[in-house]
């Protein structure tokens, strides 16, 4: 479907936080940006699109029912939805019924029914070789890094008996003016901030996690009344954990400080840390994160900072994969395991009121910040 350059024409659903994100990894690729569908007019984002060499015959407004103007999909091979959530489902099955390459940003549907209609659409016809669905943390390096490093250990300090997992981002404008993000329309805090599942699953090999309860928080009244944090405990097996090992999920946006740590508590009582960085941090320089191996006393015994591509770059090359019959993403059956917690926590949403109290969410934070179980 590429030119016969070899270069891969793509058109872009979504100009914001994610596309902006990643633009540095698409510009130094085989990837050609050639349209666009924005919220904006052309004249707002002149300066951008004819950096790309997108004139306004090739863009398109976006519309509120995510339906995708004809003359968007000709000229393409792949599509790129980074739209609200909401829209991604529809979105998506279009693309897939004009024979296009998928490519989505975070999740396939915010719902189980339309989660479904779409899963369905794969399994016909290797749909499900056309479409990648791109999961933040699924390719950083510290997530490639941890399953040979937990067998590494495992020999001399035991398999993983318990795992406490932090992702608080604190306050920002951007988080402010996209606070749509916590609706539930539009999957909610815990989609939003399903990463610390990523790396279970695709990091530490586990085969299953069990999503036991959840407690929601609404950690800035900034954002809305929605709970913008979120402490789940999960049971986990398979993989690098021992049997029935617990964890402690905490996540949320919005605190006056930031954290990004998933804490592996080893048999031995010794623990694995692994500290990532923001994705500006790692898009613009050679840091990549750092994990440590610390005793039980909180003494360093090992370190190490992972070295590679960023996840930009990573996400290019996935696209250049995925274009050339290559898909070394996720499988039907690993995006229907990981999203069948998103499906739970909604089920649980129904009988749980949102935490506002002030001790109550300093009480969270603090947990969270020190990993605890």
């Amino acid at each position: 479907m590429a030119e016969s350059n070899g270069r891969i024409r793509m058109g872009v659903i979504g100009l914001g936080h994610w596309f902006e994100r990643l633009e540095q990894g698409l510009t130094n690729s085989a990837i050609v940006v050639s349209k666009a569908i924005g919220t904006k007019s052309f004249a707002e984002r002149a300066e951008k699109l004819r950096g790309f060499g997108i004139d306004e015959g090739s863009y398109y407004r976006g519309g509120g029912d995510g339906s995708i103007p004809q003359g968007f999909f000709d000229g393409i091979d792949a599509v790129y939805i980074s739209s609200p959530n909401s829209l991604h489902c529809t979105q998506t099955i279009q693309s897939l019924e004009k024979g296009k390459y998928v490519i989505v940003e975070k999740t396939l549907a915010t719902n189980k029914q339309d989660f479904d209609s779409v899963m369905a659409l794969l399994r016909v016809g290797g749909s499900s070789e056309r479409v990648y669905l791109h999961l933040h943390y699924l390719h950083k390096q510290l997530t490639l890094t941890l399953d040979g490093l937990l067998a590494r250990l495992e020999g001399s300090h035991g398999k993983v008996e318990n795992v406490a997992a932090t992702f608080i981002e604190a306050y920002n404008d951007s988080d402010k003016r996209r606070k749509w993000l916590f609706s539930k329309g539009e999957g909610g805090i815990f989609m939003d901030w399903i990463h610390p599942y990523e790396v279970l699953f695709h990091g530490a090999k586990a085969s299953s996690v069990r999503l036991n309860d959840v407690r929601l928080f609404k950690l800035n009244s900034e954002y809305g009344d929605d709970p913008s944090g979120v402490e789940a405990s999960a049971t986990v097996n398979g993989g690098r954990f021992a049997k029935n090992a617990k964890a402690a999920i905490r996540v949320g946006k919005g605190a006056d400080s930031n954290m990004k740590r998933m804490r592996f508590y080893l048999e031995d009582t010794s623990y694995l840390d692994l500290d990532f960085i923001n994705s500006e941090h790692e898009f613009n320089g050679a840091h990549r994160g750092v994990w440590r191996l610390m005793d039980g006393d909180g003494i360093e015994l090992e370190s190490g900072m992972p070295k590679g591509h960023d996840t930009s770059q990573i996400f290019a090359e996935e696209i250049v994969k995925l274009c050339s019959g290559v898909n070394s993403g996720l499988t039907a059956s690993d995006i229907e395991r990981l999203y069948a917690l998103q499906w739970r926590f909604q089920e649980m949403l129904e009988s749980k009121r949102v935490i506002s109290d002030k001790g109550e969410i300093d009480k969270f934070i603090e947990a969270a910040m020190s990993c605890r179980l």
